[in-house]
């Protein structure tokens, strides 16, 4: 198999302490991309909604993602610039978090909710969500109620479950049916109070 068949394939590498076993999840349907060294979205080594079709090069596919990403962040930029990031502390809001923390946890949430974590359509795992399900597999067949209900009618009418959660993925990269693994709640969590922070702190200074 060459290597980047094999890239096609693997989903997700679980390393664990020396001496442990390691273990390996391969994907089946063919559209979901391991994709990681992200210069942006530097945290990102997952397997990405994908389409060897329109995009047979795994750089290119890279680009598309964090390209978007950086794109989407630069408004935040421009909204953090307004803060007073440099004052003295006992001017600052808070000495334990600054606006390079906030800038931190803003680009993990944005990281992690436009390249989302793909999975395979075919797997029962009931804690991912179908998403695309009313385009076409990648291989030209198309989805039938009769084989999943996910595929039902309702379903394919519904937007949550008819799209993905970047529109960047279904008009660029068509991947087809696939499932998505949520982003963790830890992401909201983390995220909080770095946001608190920028707000209060404007709000004190302004």
């Amino acid at each position: 198999m060459e290597s980047h068949e094999f890239l096609h394939q693997i989903w997700y590498v679980l390393v664990i302490p020396l001496g442990s076993e390691i273990e390996i999840t391969f994907t089946l349907d063919g559209n979901c991309q391991l994709l990681f060294d992200l210069s942006y979205c530097s945290e990102v080594a997952y397997a990405v909604p994908s389409n060897p079709k329109t995009f047979p090069n795994i750089e290119d596919l890279k680009k598309l993602y964090d390209d978007n990403a950086r794109n989407l962040s630069q408004n935040f930029s421009y909204s953090l610039q307004q803060i007073p990031c440099n004052t003295s502390s006992s001017a600052q809001y808070s000495l334990a978090r600054n606006c390079d923390d906030c800038a931190a946890a803003y680009k993990t949430w944005l990281c992690a909710v436009t390249i989302p974590r793909c999975y395979d359509f075919s797997s029962n795992m009931t804690y991912l969500q179908p998403r695309n399900v009313a385009q076409d597999f990648i291989n030209g067949t198309s989805p039938s109620a009769s084989s999943d209900l996910s595929f039902s009618p309702i379903n394919q009418s519904t937007v949550y479950m008819n799209s993905s959660r970047n529109s960047l993925i279904d008009t660029n990269i068509k991947p087809g049916p696939y499932k998505e693994v949520l982003p963790c709640q830890d992401l909201v969590f983390g995220i909080l109070p770095e946001r608190s922070l920028v707000v209060s702190q404007a709000r004190h200074t302004f």
